[in-house]
């Protein structure tokens, strides 16, 4: 009963005399690779569909509205690769329904040229390589393309296939010392099985040093000391390891090959014939077939003070403690002491650690005392001087800027660094805050001068180490190409207005517009104010009437020229 009253309530508002029917919306408005626009009109419409009102509307001045019987319209007279807002209105009997809207693109045809004009690799880092590719025709664009890069290793003759949208990519899981074969073709989604003519690229990175070895477990003794160290991944860098070297100075210097290259077990050393109670440091590398790897400094000192009391009414006579640290690492290290305090020797300053206290009397262990420390503070001498402060210019605005601490082995897990970036043309400054040993900018200007300081800061205790000063400049970089803002057309005239990059994104001087049609006309128009870029005058006068002329729009800076931007107006026929 409910159902009923209902159902003739919609219809007394929309079904009288089966004149003022509102059509529903129409369902699964879409643009098909073959640049068809369709829609369905709702099984369950009660309301004749007379027609239907299809707008379409474009980014700039160009609209297009008409009336269709059919439920599809073929998009052959719109501009390829351009986003389009299109709507569709169904009417019945002179009524009109509910509008169902889209913004799409206009897909690539089947027969668009999808080779490629250039594939370039390029090293950016060790392990860091950009691969830069375009298209040879930009006519029709590229609102639908992907590109498939294929990555061969020739070594194992493993591939993988890597799916990209736009016209690079950088790769961080290649290795050192294995020889690449790349390769990259067009491929339009549109029209998934039509794929671009292949374009190929053999690359191998050069050899380069392991990552310094990491300590695995230690184990100290009187006059001996015997460790494991842990060597980088094979996949990471598959040069071939040779020997694991110790370095320590006039009192040893050890050499010790690495008999398994492949899987890299840990490697064990052992340090004999040593003094007691004597202070030892040394360094640890390992060499590849390319060069000696970067050090692990390594100090079995590093001092920190445990000290603990002994009950004054204990009535056993206590000969020394055993004192045990083991860290969140994992590395153990054990102790005696005669007194009620020692100096722990602290391999690692930034991980957890549980200490044990064990009081032995005449060979009898007594009872134990524990204490759980999140990290040990680092020394008050510690030297938190910056080094090997390097900047990179990545791309066109993006910027690495990395360093090391100068004595990396008192731990850094207390530390944050603090960089500062003077703008030298305006006098501004900005800081930031980072925990690590790198950070990427994408906030400089091209042609803007740069002084560039870092400094670390330890939170426990509170030690702020020297400022380390770089200067820096990205130089001069093309301008975006220009905006088209508005157009007016005569007979004989084309007058245009053309929005240029932001200012605060590019300040380099910008010099000229420029106009060129081939062999009709050459126009560069001078820019007398460089920082007032939102409405750039180009006036085209002396034209044929009723005449296309195709031409390509460049701004031109002290970077050089933009990309062009092409464009087709015709001008007006005589009265």
């Amino acid at each position: 009963m409910i159902l009923t009253i209902i159902l003739v309530l919609w219809c007394s508002i929309f079904c009288v005399k089966g004149e003022d029917c509102v059509a529903g919306a129409v369902k699964n408005l879409r643009i098909h690779s073959n640049a068809n626009l369709t829609w369905d009109v709702d099984p369950d419409e009660l309301c004749d569909i007379d027609e239907f009102q299809v707008d379409i509307v474009g980014d700039g001045e160009d609209e297009f509205h008409f009336k269709v019987e059919t439920p599809y319209v073929h998009l052959v007279f719109l501009e390829i690769c351009e986003e389009w807002e299109f709507a569709v209105t169904p009417i019945s009997a002179g009524v009109v329904g509910f509008k169902t809207r889209l913004v799409e693109f206009v897909p690539l045809p089947p027969d668009a040229d999808l080779s490629l004009s250039y594939f370039n690799v390029t090293e950016l880092a060790p392990k860091n390589v950009l691969i830069e590719w375009d298209l040879n025709n930009h006519t029709l664009g590229d609102c639908t393309l992907e590109y498939r890069v294929a990555i061969t290793d020739r070594q194992t003759s493993t591939a993988r296939d890597l799916y990209v949208t736009g016209t690079s990519a950088h790769l961080d899981v290649l290795s050192p010392c294995v020889p690449y074969s790349m390769a990259i073709r067009a491929v339009n989604r549109a029209h998934p099985t039509v794929e671009g003519p292949l374009k190929s690229y053999s690359f191998e990175i050069p050899p380069y040093a392991e990552d310094a070895p990491t300590l695995n477990s230690i184990n100290i003794a009187a006059t001996t000391v015997n460790m494991t160290f842990k060597l980088e991944d094979f996949m990471k860098n598959r040069c071939p390891i040779l020997n694991l070297h110790v370095d320590g100075g006039n009192f040893f210097n050890l050499k010790v090959p690495v008999d398994d290259p492949f899987f890299r077990p840990p490697v064990e050393v052992n340090l004999t014939r040593l003094q007691p109670n004597s202070m030892y440091y040394f360094k640890v590398s390992v060499e590849n077939s390319g060069v000696a790897g970067r050090v692990k400094n390594l100090n079995i000192d590093s001092v920190a003070n445990l000290t603990w009391d002994v009950d004054p009414e204990e009535p056993c006579p206590i000969n020394f403690f055993l004192v045990n640290a083991v860290g969140g690492n994992g590395i153990g290290v054990v102790m005696t002491s005669r007194r009620s305090y020692i100096q722990i020797i602290v391999i690692d300053y930034c991980c957890e650690y549980n200490i044990t206290v064990k009081p032995y009397s005449n060979g009898v262990v007594g009872l134990e005392q524990n204490l759980l420390i999140d990290h040990i503070p680092i020394r008050e001498d510690a030297n938190l001087t910056i080094t090997n402060f390097r900047v990179t210019q990545l791309g066109d605005t993006n910027t690495s800027l990395e360093w090391e601490l100068a004595q990396p082995f008192h731990g850094d897990c207390n530390l944050r660094y603090q960089v500062f970036v003077l703008d030298k043309e305006t006098s501004s400054t900005y800081n930031v805050n980072v925990t690590g040993l790198s950070i990427y900018i994408d906030t400089l200007s091209p042609c803007v001068p740069y002084i560039i300081s870092i400094g670390a800061l330890s939170s426990l205790p509170i030690i702020e180490g020297p400022l380390t000063n770089t200067t820096f400049d990205i130089g001069a970089l093309p301008e975006d190409p220009p905006i088209l803002s508005s157009v007016e057309v005569g007979t004989t005239t084309i007058n245009m207005t053309w929005k240029l990059e932001d200012y605060m994104k590019n300040p380099c001087p910008v010099l000229s517009i420029h106009v060129d049609a081939g062999d009709y006309f050459n126009v560069t128009v001078p820019i007398k104010d460089p920082t007032n870029r939102d409405a750039v005058n180009v006036n085209l006068s002396r034209l044929q009437p009723d005449s296309m002329y195709y031409m390509e729009v460049m701004v031109v800076n002290s970077g050089g020229k933009s990309a062009p931007v092409p464009l087709a107006v015709q001008t007006l026929p005589l009265e």
